[in-house]
């Protein structure tokens, strides 16, 4: 895209911006409830080629950001790393963080332990890089949501998420679970997880302040303080589902309409109701 496309296409967005902040919003629900607050973010007055060229803008941005901040990428990991790392998420279904040792570690990667060293300087280490692996996925599913159809419902998006964000929970539970509940006394871990989370509510943070200014979302408390308390709650409540605890929570996928039934008020400031026939995630 040429400087002078960006610049047509972000002067039209801001002009439709401009339009959407004075008129109060589009006309249009996109959840029930929502009169007089459109629920579309509205950037009508671009073409077609104009829209395209400002998805994949945001788009390639998102993913320089990523590859910025997420340097260890599965791309970038060798055939023994993997092995390694592979194995130590194996043992972790079955052996707690605690007893699990590197000794157990390079027996099931088939790598000796000089090999295991040249790589990660503790069993700490592969878990953190491990965790990097899984939350590079857990990022680029958001997206969807932020960067969704103009005419599509936040709760299509928002439900394809977090049902994405549940499938990637029950696969990895065992490292999560693990970090989760060790982070506050493992320094190297509470530095990551305190990290994503904060990451996590930052993105959202921005999200909600775009959607009140396209009319989609009412003015209310502070965006950050909606913020940290959704992606807060959404951490616990993930890692209960992994828990087996909670009969109400007997796995990730169940976690996704208790939190629809959270954000969608809470974001939006309307009721949310469930479908008749819950959607598989």
């Amino acid at each position: 895209m040429s400087s002078k496309s960006v610049h047509n296409v972000w002067r039209n967005v801001s002009k439709s911006w401009q339009s959407v902040a004075t008129s109060g919003g589009a006309a249009g629900d996109t959840l029930p409830g929502m009169a007089n607050r459109a629920g579309k973010t509205d950037v009508g007055s671009l073409s077609g080629a104009e829209r395209d060229e400002l998805l994949a803008l945001r788009r390639q941005v998102r993913r320089q950001r990523a590859e910025r901040d997420f340097l260890f990428q599965e791309q970038g990991i060798s055939p023994t790393q993997r092995a390694i790392l592979d194995a130590t998420e194996t043992l972790l279904a079955n052996t707690s963080l605690n007893t699990l040792s590197v000794a157990r570690i390079i027996a099931a990667a088939g790598v000796s332990r000089a090999t295991f060293y040249t790589h990660y300087r503790s069993k700490n280490a592969a878990v953190v890089a491990l965790l990097n692996r899984v939350f590079a996925r857990i990022f680029d599913i958001i997206e969807p949501w932020l960067e969704r159809d103009v005419n599509q419902a936040p709760d299509i998006a928002l439900r394809a998420i977090l049902s994405a964000a549940a499938r990637i929970w029950a696969a990895h539970a065992p490292v999560l679970r693990a970090v989760q509940e060790g982070w506050p006394t493992v320094p190297e871990f509470e530095e990551l997880w305190l990290s994503v989370m904060h990451r996590f509510r930052d993105a959202l943070t921005a999200q909600i302040q775009v959607e009140r200014r396209a009319g989609s979302a009412p003015a209310g408390a502070p965006a950050d303080v909606i913020a940290v308390g959704l992606i807060w709650a959404s951490e616990r409540t993930f890692y209960i589902s992994t828990r087996a605890v909670e009969p109400m929570l007997p796995d990730p996928t169940a976690a996704v309409e208790a939190l629809m039934a959270l954000w969608i008020p809470t974001i939006y400031a309307v009721p949310y109701t469930p479908p008749l026939t819950a959607p598989s995630a």
